[in-house]
């Protein structure tokens, strides 16, 4: 059985959330336009995402296999990288960030 970790996300991983929103989103909601691009998704999650909110990330084998951002009282984020669906990894990120808002 393979152990899911959530662990608070580090700063130089912003990248590799970046790259999890995209391949999630183009995935599993092709249905909404690509505004931005790949790089700018990556200066989005570096810039603004990281310094607003408390970042989570879903470890798997040593790779992220989901996140979650919030701030107080606000989910900004909740991704699973589609090969890891259906196996409680969001519900898992979503208590998370609604414990802390519940604090």
């Amino acid at each position: 059985m393979q152990v899911v970790v959530i662990r608070r996300a580090r700063p130089e991983e912003s990248d590799q959330v970046a790259a999890l929103f995209r391949t999630s989103r183009d995935t599993e909601l092709p249905y909404l336009p690509n505004l931005h691009t790949a790089e700018e998704d990556r200066a989005f999650f570096r810039d603004r995402v990281f310094p607003t909110c408390e970042v989570w990330v879903a470890e798997r084998d040593g790779a992220l296999v989901g996140f979650c951002a919030y701030r107080d009282g606000w989910l900004d984020h909740l991704y699973v990288h589609p090969d890891h669906l259906r196996r409680r990894i969001g519900t898992a990120l979503l208590r998370k960030a609604t414990d802390a808002n519940a604090k």
